[in-house]
């Protein structure tokens, strides 16, 4: 008796179903039988395979021109990088596909914080391998947002991806990985200073032997822009440079720097007006207990406001006259305008 034998190889189709017809026809003693067939019947075969999902495999680390990405300050920053997605099932998968992406952190001052995509990844046309393809997402920093000041610190990256069957996969930032790295968010040092209205301070029918006088239209308000705190304990300060002023009437006529005193909150009582004495003509000189935190800015407690008094009119006795500051720094004589900035030791 021959023995036929028949075979068949099932390729890596989704989905594969055939019909054909029984060809074996065996008598009723063994025997092959010859000739038209007696009878038939059809067999089915049917074959599913399972989508494969697809996997984020790498992404860029995020960068501004090769450098970390800083703070804008008082505003938002975004921050911008490629993704690129995998399928072994081909490109065409993992085409036109939702791919989201978040930041996420362990804050020292304010907990667990996420950053993440508002709009679902673009899609980079023109960009596929055989079964790859690119997408460019955007997360939106703020600007009170941890930055490498106090360590460094590393935002961790999650990419998830899903494609048109449904299927998803997703990953996160591995340490020492070239392929999957973390976010490093840069420094921003800032102040936003608010002047008051009129934006000059103001005194007046001020006369000799009068003290802790504060100015007619306190305060100036500060507030933190950036991403670092300026606490004097962290070596960052809010600092003052105070001038002399000069007479309007007749500019030989001075009223000296030490005159004024300034502090940070509002004057209650003569004796706390303004404990902060001013010092020398042009010099540098720390607001000690000034305190602005990392935050948002717009919060009654993320803010200071400078209060500034006339404590003891030097030279006693004073000329009359009206006094002011110079707009531009004289540089012989060192006179001009006050200003408020930050020290970073």
């Amino acid at each position: 008796m021959g023995i036929l034998l028949m075979g068949f190889i099932l390729g890596s189709l989704v989905a594969v179903s055939a019909g054909f017809l029984d060809i074996f026809k065996i008598g009723k003693g063994g025997e092959d039988l010859e000739g038209e067939l007696e009878e038939s019947k059809p067999v089915n075969v049917s074959v599913t395979l399972q989508n494969t999902p697809p996997q984020v495999i790498w992404w860029e680390e995020p960068l501004d021109g090769g450098q970390p990405y800083i703070p804008n300050a008082d505003s938002t920053q975004d921050v911008i990088f490629v993704v690129t997605v995998y399928d072994e099932n081909g490109a065409s998968d993992v085409k036109d596909v939702t791919v989201n992406a978040n930041f996420s952190i362990n804050d020292p001052d304010f907990g667990f914080v996420t950053r993440e995509t508002s709009n679902p990844c673009d899609y980079i046309d023109g960009q596929d391998g055989s079964y790859t393809a690119n997408y460019s997402c955007t997360i939106t920093m703020y600007y009170y947002d941890l930055g490498q000041d106090e360590g460094p610190n590393k935002w961790t990256i999650g990419v998830n991806v899903t494609d048109k069957s449904g299927g998803s996969g997703s990953n996160i930032s591995e340490e020492g990985s070239l392929e999957l790295p973390f976010f490093e968010y840069g420094n921003l040092l800032s102040l936003k200073i608010t002047l008051p209205v009129p934006p000059t301070l103001e005194w007046t029918s001020i006369s000799s032997g009068q003290t802790n006088t504060p100015a007619n239209n306190n305060p100036v308000e500060i507030r933190n822009t950036g991403n670092i705190k300026i606490t004097g304990a962290n070596n960052k300060f809010v600092t003052f440079v105070g001038r002399n002023l000069t007479g309007i009437s007749d500019s030989n006529n001075k009223l000296y720097l030490e005159s004024f005193g300034i502090g940070v909150d509002n004057p209650t009582s003569p004796d706390s007006d303004c404990p902060l004495f001013m010092t020398l003509n042009g010099s540098q000189q720390d607001v000690n207990n000034a305190y602005l935190p990392r935050g948002d800015n717009t919060l009654p407690d993320n803010k200071e406001e400078l209060y500034f008094c006339i404590q003891n009119l030097l030279p006693n006795p004073i000329p009359t006259d009206e006094y002011a500051t110079k707009s531009v720094i004289d540089e012989t004589t060192g006179e001009g305008p006050w200003e408020v900035g930050i020290r970073n030791m």
